[in-house]
């Protein structure tokens, strides 16, 4: 299977394996570190509340 300008689509697939799968892990970190910041964000906006009903 060759394409137009003449790359060998088996000579690519290795690389875009491995490109996929770091786009993969790639989106699942930043998915993680959402995750994450959203739950500080929502611990740190129950801090404020509660200081705010001491005042």
């Amino acid at each position: 299977m060759q394409f137009i300008l003449g790359f060998n689509l088996m000579e690519l697939m290795p690389t875009i394996i491995v490109y996929s799968i770091l786009s993969i892990l790639a989106i699942g970190v930043i998915y993680l570190l959402k995750k994450k910041s959203d739950k500080e964000l929502k611990e740190l906006d129950e801090k404020m509340k509660s200081n705010d009903k001491i005042k």
